[in-house]
């Protein structure tokens, strides 16, 4: 071969080189507008703090694919802390002009986590129901461009399943909009006087960025779609330091608004976008007069202690008297509590009487003393939507302290119940269950909640552990039941959770075994203990609940605060209501309004009309009626929802009807109460997203004569109506009526 053809094989090959260098350069600089996927990952269970040092030897570690749960990988039953790392190589060229960092999408994991890159903390969430999403910026010295850099993500599975599990993880740039929070904690709510709102407004920075620009707030009428700008104003903030606004503005009628906010930064040509519905009370101020609330009766077992509070609204204080009260009943004339026990089986009429100095009022009112518990749905507190396992004793006791002090004992809520997460890990010798550090005293508990006139209830399990992993009663049925009436409860909430791996079959006959078993047990306590089925509706539970001394029943799945949960439970109760009735309720589980989160309490994801609808639907439903929120943080609205008589009075009706769908159409439904009075209840329910105008006619609610309404949100009368009334409903909304049919 000639020198000239090496020459020339050499610029070819050199060229080639060349060629595909220009190639891989394209490749990589397309890169930066895609992603990089973080694929592989490495996997251990534990935590040890050098594991998120970015040089930790993790060569004998095993891989762990994503996105898979870890107990689908080899870890049945894992309950507790596990790390992934991956290493990854970020080259400089992904910068890109106009952008400001890195956005690092992890997908979602069960149940809280913590990232690291390089050993810096980016993020993390306590909420498994949300996808991950973290940011860095290029120039905060986390990254190493062009070199490889160290991905950990430390995992706590606290029940259940666990790890990443949804989606691959991935890196993508982000702007600087994407830095940009709209600070939710800010955001409360104050009703002045003279239909006047006050607002806190928040942004703050994700990261160590200093960022300014203007705040632009509108006022959005729903009704027409309608904008009117309310403020515009420069507004700088970081990550340390929040930019805060307030400001008072008025609506014009009690109905939905939202506000829109709009914050354009600096040199950027995207806003941030966010809104916010404004929530608004429809329910007038109560008087201060004296008046009786709740349920017109109360079932006690003969012999079986009893624990009853007249829920009575109206100025303190107040004196309570009972005419014809049973012998061994005694009431306290200060409080309205009612104590002692009833001896022979029967029904005891009696009248209650408050007053004060606005007045007095009077009721009829009876005891029922006989097999059968709840002869309306129970009314209370449970701890799970709230606190989750991060509950204590003195959450229960402060629960209590807000039910009286906030008013809501006026109103008939009563129980205060412990979720799961109470229960101590090892058995006392002899067996009994045993309660953790976190429940110092039992019996303590139980007797400061009498004393205040509430009922105390406890969970547990048919397993050998509850959903979150602690002791179940398996094999010790009979020995927690006599434990649980020793320390004094009056509910339990039985969960099927472990039992369902044991024993998976969904037979009517093997689900109703472990209910059977520990009913049989309850019944034979001295005292009357509420029991709850937990088991999420399998082997239509509502037909042969009551036969396990059942007294409700779930129906269905857990609820979140969403209205794809809200709906997906509250529209499929039809083939349920014929089983429902005093002393047997379908449960459609806990309430979702005002501050939820399941072990960090945020404000519902609800809007004020879907929690105006959620309320409205389950006390149609005649479900149990179970809030789930910090009562720590009541505020008005809220209260609002909890402390609306008539609205009530709907759920605890007691002729024990649940109500029936008689209009079913693509964006409306109406469900149907008859109540004991010879009255029916209506909703009409706005399925759609948007305001909705829709003619109403009495052959759509099930009248066929002239009939009378009276908006119970509202508590007002709006007259005669034959043969229909326009409806105006927003998004998920519900006009909530009183229907008496009048003769022509």
């Amino acid at each position: 071969m000639t020198i000239s053809s090496y020459i020339a094989k050499a610029l070819i090959l050199l060229v080639c080189l060349l060629f595909s260098g220009i190639v891989e350069a394209q490749d990589i600089s397309k890169q930066k507008d895609k992603i990089i996927e973080l694929k592989k990952w490495k996997f251990k269970t534990g935590k040890y703090q050098s594991w998120i040092d970015p040089d930790f030897d993790d060569s004998k570690w095993e891989y762990m694919p994503v996105p898979a749960h870890w107990e689908e990988q080899g870890y049945p039953e894992y309950n507790g802390f596990a790390v992934y790392r991956t290493n990854v190589v970020i080259p400089s060229s992904f910068k890109k002009q106009n952008m400001s960092g890195l956005r690092f999408e992890m997908g979602a994991i069960d149940d809280v986590d913590s990232v690291f890159v390089n050993g810096h903390f980016i993020g993390g969430s306590h909420d498994f129901r949300v996808d991950r999403v973290y940011h860095v910026l290029y120039d905060e010295g986390v990254i190493r461009w062009d070199k490889e850099n160290v991905i950990t993500v430390k995992v706590l599975d606290k029940y259940g399943w666990g790890g990443m599990y949804r989606g691959i993880p991935r890196i993508s740039n982000a702007s600087q909009n994407e830095f940009v929070v709209f600070e939710q904690n800010l955001h409360e709510w104050s009703n002045l006087a003279n239909g006047k709102i006050f607002k806190k407004i928040g942004l703050r920075a994700k990261r160590n960025i200093h960022i300014k620009g203007v705040l632009t707030i509108s006022l959005l009428d729903i009704r027409n779609n309608t904008i009117k700008k309310i403020s515009s104003r420069p507004i700088a903030f970081s990550d340390k330091k929040p930019g805060k606004d307030s400001l008072i503005f008025s609506i014009p009628e009690q109905r939905s608004f939202k506000l829109i906010y709009s914050f354009t930064g600096t040199g950027l040509n995207e806003s941030v976008d966010a809104e916010e519905s404004i929530p608004y009370i429809l329910t007038p101020t109560e008087p201060l007069s004296p008046r009786i609330n709740g349920a017109e009766v109360f079932a006690v077992k003969p012999g079986s202690p009893v624990i009853y509070k007249v829920p009575a609204s109206g100025k303190r204080p107040m004196k309570f008297e009972a005419v014809h009260l049973p012998d061994g009943l005694n009431i306290d004339e200060t409080t309205g509590i009612i104590t002692g026990r009833i001896t022979e089986k029967g029904n005891y009429p009696i009248i209650l009487k408050v007053s004060n100095s606005k007045g007095s009022n009077t009721r009829k009112f009876s005891f029922v003393c006989g097999a059968q518990l709840a002869l309306t749905p129970p009314m209370g507190w449970n701890s799970w939507n709230a606190w989750g396992v991060r509950v204590d004793q003195a959450k229960i006791k402060a629960a209590g302290d807000q039910l009286v002090a906030t008013g809501l004992t006026d109103y008939g809520w009563s129980y205060i119940n412990i979720d799961d997460a109470w229960q101590s890990p090892e058995r006392a010798t002899n067996g009994e269950i045993r309660a953790n550090a976190n429940f110092p005293d039992m019996r303590a508990l139980t007797d400061y909640l009498h004393s205040k006139g509430l009922k105390a209830g406890l969970y547990s399990s048919p397993g050998p552990t509850t959903c979150a992993g602690y002791t179940g009663s398996m094999t010790h049925e009979e020995q927690d039941a006599n434990t649980w009436a020793k320390w004094g409860f009056d509910y339990i909430k039985y969960d099927l959770c472990s039992y369902q791996e044991l024993f998976p079959s969904r037979n009517p006959d093997s689900l109703k075994k472990p209910y059977d078993l520990l009913g049989t047990f309850l019944k034979k306590q001295d005292r009357d203990i509420l029991y709850s089925l937990c088991q999420y509706g399998w082997g239509e539970v509502w037909k042969w609940g009551g036969k396990t001394g059942g007294s409700l029943w779930r129906t269905g799945d857990d609820i979140e605060d969403t209205w794809e949960s809200v709906s997906s439970i509250g529209f499929h109760q039809q083939d349920r209501a014929s089983y429902a009735g005093p002393g047997s309720w379908n449960d459609l589980d806990m309430l979702v309004v005002g501050r939820v989160g399941w072990g960090y309490p945020r404000n519902s994801r609800l809007t004020p009309d879907e929690q105006y609808t959620h309320i409205g639907l389950w006390s149609l439903l005649a479900s149990p009626l179970l809030i789930g929120a910090d009562l720590d943080h009541l505020d008005a609205f809220t209260k609002n929802l909890l402390c609306n008589h008539e609205v009530i009075s709907v759920n605890q009706d007691v002729l024990g009807k649940q109500a029936v769908q008689v209009y079913d159409a693509d964006s409306l439904q109406i469900f149907s109460k008859k109540l004991n009075d010879g009255s029916t209840a209506i909703g009409i329910i706005n399925l759609s997203g948007k305001y909705l105008k829709q003619s109403v006619t009495a052959d759509m609610m099930g009248f066929s004569t002239r009939f009378e309404m009276r908006d119970l949100w509202r508590q007002k009368d709006l007259g005669f109506y034959r043969p229909g009334f326009k409806a105006e409903l927003p998004a998920h909304g519900i006009l909530l009526l009183k229907c008496t049919e009048r003769k022509i």
